[in-house]
């Protein structure tokens, strides 16, 4: 087990006064209570054994596990662990991505197409695929996979976009109180950890120069802070530039603030505090100072994880990887052995009479051992005939290969395109194959349950930040967009059950103007006790997210199944264009699918030779459906302008 560095949360004599110097007595407790529990959090991990099977995980999927002990050591590495992380990674990740809203209630309905807008450009802005690849490649590794997400003001020339960062499960560090996955928030504190570059703290302008030149360079608190060879290039004085960047997360209890600015509040809530530092006990950021500004959802950590194995007591899972070290041992043991042998049979032990005049030290076959003996004749020199290898060697090493791997990983041959023997049909190839892919697909199921935990998070953000309006492409085409601002979602009205007078007056109104009544609306929006205002709520949806959604990934399946489709009357023209475009990479044009949509139907209220009529009126902020209006637009949500 790694030890408590000596001293590591006093700075020497000159660090301490320059800390002083920028940090007041309480910021220096504050950090060193700090630094208190990320011991504290560090030293469970490594009791735990993390640190160490991690490093040794990682090792194996590098392939450098099995080095060398000598010069004749074989040093066998068939890596099987790689191409499986590997081969579930591409499975996990190569499907689309489908983002889904839900209104939980009548009041939020018609608002969850515009929470989808927002969500689906999120979700393209910050280039999903790439960072789902991190996470899941992180999840098979070691057990456990994590996103973090904070907005970033400065994203977007200023408009600020909620950003989806993957992050080590080795330098997150959880309150060690909690052992279940699922409740990381009940903590009372998340630490994050990242090697930084202190000229890029000088540079970012986030930070009080004066703090940064009291950073002590390529300090830790712990022995081992960084165990994937992060610090390997410390060698000079540019490379030793860098300091432990820590985020320490926790809840702070704070004081409400009184509508009446003169009157001090007695109540009292939790929010979400983060204060930036350095490993070294220099506190650079405190949001305690412009909380007003920092606002985290629901007070939770924004880190959400993902398990590959649950694994009771404890928050971190059981990973793919771990599961193959065993078997990658005995693999790289057994071709240890028939290479040994096979070294043996071509270069074969001897012996010599030593009668003969043979000098044996002039035999000069390198490897062969010169045995001298007193045989004479034909037997003064001779070979010895090694033993061949048993068969049962050769059984087990296959063994290994095939049945053994693909019963640990639930990851067989037939997701890794090679054929299974004793497979003669394809009716049997697609049962076995659809077996496997169940560990696959268990797998996709936690990915995406986590995923929309997340978008709920990001949805919550961007109500919170996004208080100018903004437009969003709702298609692919590049004139189609929505005007609309996001903030206006914590304002929709509050419907309720209409009633029949309502229903009456409403049919009235629309056939007063000379529109069809075909029926009432279901719902009214609620007033206030004057009954002159509606009343509001904050909108709350229910976001899923599905891995695989679209069509397959193969071309030439797609293809097939696109043409058949519209040959059968399925797809019109243009939607059978469109897909050839984006599944097959046909070079068709927006101009090409616009000539194939059919003329629009005639709109009603149009008379003949005549103009069109005035459009729907808004009745108590309803449109003709008893959809509510947008609040500040004159058209209803959930679709494009009428």
């Amino acid at each position: 087990m790694a030890e408590l560095k000596e001293g590591a949360f006093k700075l020497n004599t000159d660090k301490e006064d320059r800390r002083t110097d920028v940090m007041d007595e309480a910021e220096c407790k504050l950090a060193d209570k700090l630094l208190g529990w990320y011991r504290s959090a560090w030293n469970d991990k490594d009791n735990r054994g993390l640190f160490d099977k991690w490093e040794t995980i990682d090792l194996y999927w590098e392939g450098d596990a099995n080095e060398p002990e000598s010069d004749t050591d074989p040093a066998s590495n068939t890596n099987i662990i790689n191409p499986n992380v590997e081969g579930q990674v591409a499975y996990l990740i190569e499907q689309n991505i489908s983002v889904q809203t839900k209104g939980r209630g009548p009041s939020d309905v018609p608002f969850a197409d515009m929470a989808r807008i927002v969500l689906e450009f999120v979700k393209d802005q910050n280039k999903m695929r790439r960072k789902l690849d991190v996470h899941e490649r992180r999840r098979q590794k070691f057990g456990t996979g994590i996103f973090r997400v904070l907005f970033d003001p400065d994203k977007l020339d200023g408009m600020g976009l909620p950003c989806v960062e993957p992050c080590n499960p080795a330098y997150v560090f959880p309150d060690p109180n909690i052992t279940d996955i699922y409740k990381t928030n009940e903590g009372r504190f998340m630490i994050e950890v990242m090697n930084k570059s202190i000229s890029w703290a000088r540079e970012s302008g986030m930070y009080d120069e004066n703090r940064v030149d009291a950073i002590d360079p390529g300090y830790e608190p712990m022995e081992t802070g960084m165990i994937f060879g992060e610090d390997e290039g410390d060698t000079d004085t540019v490379s030793h530039d860098h300091y432990l960047h820590m985020l320490v997360w926790f809840r702070d209890k704070v004081k409400v603030k009184s509508e009446d600015e003169d009157e001090d509040s007695k109540e009292y809530e939790w929010r979400m505090r983060l204060v930036e530092m350095s490993g070294c006990g220099v506190i650079l950021r405190d949001t305690k100072e412009d909380e007003d500004d920092f606002v985290i959802p629901g007070n939770r950590y924004p880190y959400f994880f993902t398990p590959d194995m649950y694994r009771e007591g404890t928050v971190w899972a059981k990973g793919t990887a771990e599961m193959l070290i065993d078997t990658q041992d005995l693999v790289n043991d057994i071709d240890d052995q028939i290479r040994i042998n096979a070294r043996l049979t071509g270069n074969p032990q001897r012996w010599v009479n030593t009668a003969s005049g043979v000098d044996p030290d002039k035999v000069t076959n390198e490897g062969g051992l010169v045995i001298p003996t007193d045989m004479t004749g034909e037997q003064s020199m001779g070979f010895f005939d090694p033993p061949g290898m048993p068969s049962y060697i050769i059984e087990r090493r296959n063994l290994s290969l095939t049945t053994e791997r693909q019963l640990v990983t639930r990851f067989g041959d037939q997701q890794t395109g090679v054929k299974q023997q004793g497979v003669d049909t394809a009716t049997e190839a697609l049962a076995i194959q659809q077996g496997a892919n169940a560990g696959v697909t268990h797998k996709k199921m936690l990915l995406e349950e986590t995923l929309s935990d997340m978008f709920e998070y990001i949805l919550e953000l961007c109500m919170e930040y996004w208080d100018e309006e903004q437009a969003f492409r709702v298609t692919e085409r590049e004139d189609d967009f929505e005007f609309f601002r996001p903030s206006e979602l914590k304002e929709v009205p509050v419907m309720m059950p209409a009633t029949p007078q309502y229903q009456t007056n409403f049919m009235k109104q629309l056939e007063g103007i000379g529109l069809p009544a075909e029926a009432g609306p279901r719902y009214m929006p609620l007033m206030d006790e004057s009954g002159q205002n509606k009343q509001t709520k904050k909108a709350a949806f229910d976001v899923s997210i599905t891995v695989g959604a679209g069509l397959p990934s193969n071309k030439g399946f797609v293809y097939t199944l696109i043409n058949e489709a519209h040959t059968k009357g399925v797809l019109s023209n243009a939607t059978y264009a469109k897909l050839l475009r984006e599944y097959a990479g046909l070079p068709i044009s927006d101009d090409d699918i616009q000539a194939l949509q059919p003329p629009p139907p005639p709109q009603p209220g149009m008379a003949d030779g005549g103009q069109q009529q005035m459009g729907n009126p808004l009745i108590q902020g309803l449109g003709p459906g008893g959809a509510p209006m947008q609040p500040g637009n004159s058209v209803p949500t959930g679709g494009m302008a009428i």
